[in-house]
C-alpha cells in the first residue's frame, strides 16, 4: 500500500473525528476504514508470477525479481584455498563478505539432471514498485558477478537465454494440484510431476581434505540418477556484523558476516515414479555424510506436502521458506562452494598465469585480428604487424578453433588497407569470399583459381621453367615427379634406379629445347632417348614404364591442369595480384593431396625464383598464405637429404630481405620443422598432439613453461597463445569473429569472366580479322593496349603478335605495333 493512500486515510479519519464529535460517528468511520483496508488489501495482495527475458518475477504485496548467473566454465582448482590447518583445507569466503552489504537475497543451486551438472547463482531484487525492485536487482547482480569472478580467476559466468530460463524456472510456470504426506503433484506444461523437498539445518563442517564437500555431493547425486537441485538461499543478518580484532590471530565468525540460511534439496520425479521414499532417504544420507562431522551435525527432514504447497511460490523461485538458521560466511562457503573436480556438463578450464606485453609493442603498420586478454578481459588490440609477416608467421590449431577465420580477416585487411599482393593456397573454398568483402575497385586484382574446374581453371605447362635455369628446374621437377609417382604406384614405392637415371637424363634435354616444353615434347624426346640407348636390353621397358606414369598428366584432374601448351596465369598474376588457388574442386572430384602438392610446389618454384630478382627491402612487398601447410611440404621431402629442400623452405630462409612474407596455417606441427622453426611469430590455438616430440616442439617454440602445456589442449574457440620476437614470454589473445560470405561457383565464374577473361581462352582462338581491323583503326598500338582490347594475358598476346609479324600482317617498331603496308 503506497504512502499517498495511507496519508489519504489518515486525513479522512481525522476529518471525521473533528466533524462528528460523537462515538457513533467514530465507530462508523472506523468501520469504513476497515472495509476500505480489506478491499485494497485483497487487490494489492493478489498474486502474479511469470518469466521475463532475464529471469523470473513474483508479486503479491511487493515485487520480487530474480535473475540468474550460470557457471559455464570452471578454472582448475577453483575451490582450493591454500591455507592448511592440521592437514585440512578451508574454503575461500571473501566473496561472501564482500557482497554482504549489497544483496537482499541470493540462492546457490547445484542441479543434477540426466547425469549432467549445472551450477547457478540466483540473485533477487525486492521493492514496493517494479522500478525499485529492478534497480536493486541490477546492483546486486553486478556485485555478485564481480565478487565471484574476482575471487575465482578464470570463472566464466553468463546469463542464460530465455529458453534456458524456462527450464531453470519451470516449476514457476506450474501449479500444484494435490498434496500428499511427503510430496506435492504439480501440473507443468510438459505434464504432471511429483515434487519432494528435504530441508537441512544445523552445523556445517568447513574443513576438508581431498575431495571437497560439494564434489562429494555432486558424485552422490549423479550416481543417484535423479533430477535433484541442492539449493542454499542466504540473506544477510543486518546489525550483526562483527568487528575484526586488531590483535587477534584470526577473524571471528561474526567478523566474517552472518547470514540467514535456508538449505534444501528439491527432488523432481515422474508422477508414475514409485521410488520417492527410497530416493528421499538416499538424499538424506548423502547430505548427512557430506556436511556432518563429529563436531558439526546437519539435520535433514522431509517437508510435508501441505506446508510445501503453501510455500510453493518460494520453492519455484529457488527462495527460502520455513525457518532458517544462521551461518557465518566461512561456514556458508562450504555449502556454496564451486566444484573443484571435473563433472559432467561443466568445463574445467586450466588457467595458467601469463605475462602481458606492453601495448606499445603493437603500434605501427599492421592488421587488427583480436585482443590481448587478461583473465578473459580484453585489454587492447592485438595487431599482427607487417614486420611479423615478413619474418614468417606459423598458426597452429585444431579444426574449428578459429585459425582460418583470423587469417581471412588479416588477408582482407592487408589487401584492402596496404594494397599488398597475396598468393593464397587453400582447400575449403572460403577465401573466395574476398570477391564479396573487398571494395569494387579491388576486384580486378583478385583472381580465384580452382584447379580442374571449368569455371575457375588453372592451366600449367609442367615443362615451362619460367625464370629458372633449365637444369635447376629439371632437378626440382624430378623431385616433384618422384613424389607423385611414389604416391600413385604403391607396388613400386619409388622409381627404380634405371627409371630415375632415364628421367634425370631426359628432363634437362626437354627443358633446354624450347619447342619440346610440353607433354608431347617430353614423350617425343623420351622415345628418342630409348632409340639412342637401344643397346641396353631393358631400356624399352623402362621407357614404357615412364610413359605409363607420365600419362597421369593427360587424364582426369591432372590432365585438366597440365595437358596444355601454355599456362593461363603469369608470374605477374602471382606476384602483383591477390590470387587464390583453391583445391576444393580438386578434392571433391577425385583428386588427392599428392595432386595438390605437385601443383603448389610447381607454383612456388616460380614464385621463389621471381622473388630472388627483387631488390633488398625492409618492408613487406608480397605475402604467401598456406591454409594447410601439410599440402605444401610433402613428407617425402622431409625425409630426403638436407640439401634437397622445398621452395617454401628456401623462400622463408632466403627471401626475408626481399620483402617476402609467409603465413603457414596447419592443424598440427607435422610439417617441415625447417619452415616452422624459421617463423618468428607463433600463434597456437587449441591443439592436440600425435606424439610427445610434437608437444615438446610446440611448447619450446612458445617458450611455454612445463606446467602450462595442458592449457593448449583446452583453449576455447578463437582463443590462442602467441609468441612474438619483440617479447620473450607467451601471452593470450582472443580473435575477432569473422563472417564468411558464401560464394557459389556461378559467382566465381562471373567474377573471373568479368575481370580475367583470359583464363578461359587460348591464344589460338583469337579473331585475327577483328584484331587487324582494330589495329588499322588505331594507327598504332602498344602491347598492353592490344592485350587489354583482346582481353588476353600479355604473354599470350605477345605470341599472337609475333606470329602475325612472321606471317607479314604486322610491323613492330619502337615498341609500337602497325599494320604492315603492301
Amino acid at each position: 500500500m503506497n504512502e499517498a493512500f495511507i496519508s489519504f486515510l489518515e486525513t479522512s479519519f481525522l476529518g471525521i473525528m473533528m466533524s462528528a464529535g460523537s462515538i457513533l460517528y467514530v465507530q462508523a468511520a472506523l468501520i469504513t476504514i476497515l472495509i476500505t483496508f480489506s478491499i485494497v488489501g485483497l487487490k494489492l495482495g493478489r498474486e502474479c508470477a511469470g518469466l521475463f527475458s532475464k529471469g523470473a518475477y513474483y508479486k503479491r504485496f511487493k515485487w520480487i525479481l530474480a535473475s540468474t548467473l550460470k557457471v559455464t566454465s570452471l578454472p582448475l582448482q577453483v575451490s582450493r584455498e591454500e591455507k592448511r590447518s592440521e592437514n585440512a583445507l578451508f574454503y575461500p569466503f571473501q566473496h561472501l563478505t564482500s557482497i554482504w552489504h549489497e544483496v537482499d537475497e541470493v540462492s546457490y543451486e547445484l542441479r543434477t539432471a540426466g547425469r549432467e551438472v549445472a551450477v547457478f547463482f540466483h540473485v533477487f531484487g525486492k521493492g514496493s514498485t517494479l522500478v525499485k525492485a529492478a534497480k536493486k536487482l541490477r546492483k546486486a547482480l553486478l556485485s555478485v558477478k564481480a565478487s565471484l569472478e574476482t575471487r575465482f580467476p578464470g570463472l566464466v559466468l553468463s546469463i542464460p537465454s530465455y529458453e534456458e530460463l524456462k527450464d531453470i524456472f519451470k516449476l514457476h510456470r506450474g501449479k500444484p494440484i494435490s498434496a500428499k504426506r511427503k510430496a506435492i503433484t504439480v501440473m507443468l506444461p510438459s505434464g504432471e510431476r511429483k515434487i519432494c523437498v528435504l530441508k537441512a539445518s544445523g552445523g556445517v563442517d568447513t574443513t576438508y581434505s581431498g575431495l571437497t564437500q560439494i564434489d562429494m555431493l555432486v558424485r552422490g547425486l549423479v550416481q543417484l540418477d535423479a533430477d535433484a537441485s541442492f539449493i542454499v538461499c542466504f540473506k544477510p543478518v543486518k546489525k550483526r556484523f562483527g568487528v575484526i580484532r586488531r590483535n587477534g590471530p584470526a577473524l571471528s565468525e561474526k567478523a566474517a558476516g552472518l547470514w540467514s540460511v535456508s538449505c534444501y534439496v528439491l527432488l523432481e520425479l515422474d508422477e508414475k515414479d514409485l521410488e520417492l521414499e527410497s530416493k528421499a532417504l538416499q538424499v538424506k544420507n548423502i547430505l548427512s555424510t557430506v556436511f556432518s562431522s563429529s563436531s558439526e551435525k546437519l539435520e535433514i527432514k522431509v517437508v510435508g506436502g501441505r506446508a510445501l504447497r503453501k510455500k510453493y511460490h518460494a520453492v519455484s523461485m529457488k527462495r527460502s521458506f520455513e525457518k532458517s538458521f544462521e551461518l557465518s560466511s566461512l561456514k556458508l562457503s562450504a555449502l556454496t562452494n564451486l566444484p573443484m573436480k571435473g563433472v559432467p556438463g561443466l568445463n574445467l578450464m586450466v588457467k595458467p598465469e601469463f605475462n602481458i606485453p606492453p601495448e606499445r609493442i603493437f603500434q605501427g603498420d599492421g592488421v587488427k585480428v583480436g585482443y590481448v586478454v587478461f583473465e578473459d578481459k580484453k585489454l587492447f588490440p592485438f595487431n599482427l604487424k607487417l614486420e611479423h609477416l615478413r619474418k614468417g608467421v606459423a598458426v597452429l590449431g585444431a579444426i574449428g578453433s578459429g585459425k582460418t577465420r583470423m587469417i581471412m580477416r588479416a588477408a582482407q585487411s592487408i589487401a584492402a588497407d596496404y594494397k599488398i599482393p597475396i598468393l593464397i593456397f587453400e582447400s575449403k573454398g572460403e577465401f573466395a569470399s574476398l570477391i564479396e568483402t573487398l571494395s569494387p575497385d579491388m576486384l580486378e586484382k583478385v583472381i580465384i583459381l580452382r584447379p580442374g574446374s571449368p569455371y575457375a581453371p588453372l592451366k600449367i605447362n609442367l615443362f615451362d621453367p619460367g625464370e629458372m635455369m633449365p637444369d635447376e628446374y629439371a632437378r626440382r621437377l624430378f623431385g616433384l615427379l618422384n613424389a607423385v609417382f611414389r604416391s600413385m604406384f604403391r607396388e613400386d614405392s619409388e622409381l627404380t634406379v634405371q627409371m630415375s637415371r632415364v628421367l634425370s637424363d631426359v628432363l634437362p634435354e626437354v627443358l633446354r629445347t624450347k619447342e619440346a616444353r610440353s607433354i608431347e615434347g617430353f614423350f617425343h624426346i623420351l622415345r628418342e632417348y630409348g632409340r639412342r640407348e637401344g643397346q641396353n636390353p631393358n631400356i624399352f621397358s623402362t621407357v614404357s614404364a615412364l610413359e605409363a606414369r607420365m600419362n597421369v598428366f593427360l587424364r582426369g584432374i591432372l590432365g585438366e591442369v597440365f595437358n596444355t601448351k601454355s599456362s593461363n596465369v603469369s608470374i605477374d598474376d602471382l606476384l602483383k595480384k591477390v590470387t587464390v588457388i583453391d583445391f576444393s574442386y580438386l578434392f571433391s572430384n577425385g583428386g588427392n593431396k599428392e595432386d595438390a602438392q605437385l601443383i603448389m610446389n610447381l607454383v612456388m618454384l616460380h614464385v621463389f625464383q621471381a622473388g630472388l630478382r627483387r631488390v633488398n627491402v625492409n618492408t613487406l612487398s608480397h605475402l604467401v598464405i598456406v591454409d594447410d601447410a601439410r599440402f605444401l611440404i610433402p613428407e617425402v621431402f622431409v625425409r630426403r637429404s638436407t640439401s634437397d629442400t622445398t621452395a617454401i623452405e628456401d623462400m622463408i630462409t632466403l627471401e626475408r630481405g626481399k620483402g617476402q612474407g609467409l603465413i603457414l596455417v596447419c592443424q598440427d606441427p607435422s610439417v617441415s620443422r625447417i619452415a616452422l622453426a624459421n617463423c618468428n611469430t607463433r600463434i597456437v590455438f587449441r591443439l592436440s598432439f600425435k606424439s610427445q616430440s610434437e608437444e615438446e616442439f610446440v611448447r619450446m617454440s612458445l617458450n611455454l613453461p612445463e606446467g602450462q602445456k595442458e592449457f593448449l589442449l583446452t583453449q576455447q574457440n578463437r582463443s590462442a597463445v602467441v609468441k612474438i620476437p619483440e617479447y620473450p614470454h607467451p601471452f593470450p589473445i582472443i580473435t575477432q569473429d569473422y563472417d564468411v560470405k558464401e560464394v557459389t561457383p556461378t559467382m566465381v565464374e562471373k567474377h573471373n569472366r568479368t575481370y580475367h577473361p583470359y583464363l578461359f581462352k587460348d591464344s589460338e582462338k583469337i579473331d585475327v580479322n577483328q584484331f587487324l581491323e582494330w589495329v588499322a583503326s588505331m594507327g598504332s598500338v602498344t602491347l598492353e593496349q592490344a592485350a587489354k582490347q583482346m582481353k588476353m594475358r600479355l604473354s599470350n598476346m605477345k605470341e599472337v603478335i609475333k606470329k602475325l609479324e612472321r606471317e607479314g600482317y604486322l610491323l613492330i617498331k619502337d615498341e609500337k605495333i602497325f599494320i604492315k603496308s603492301c
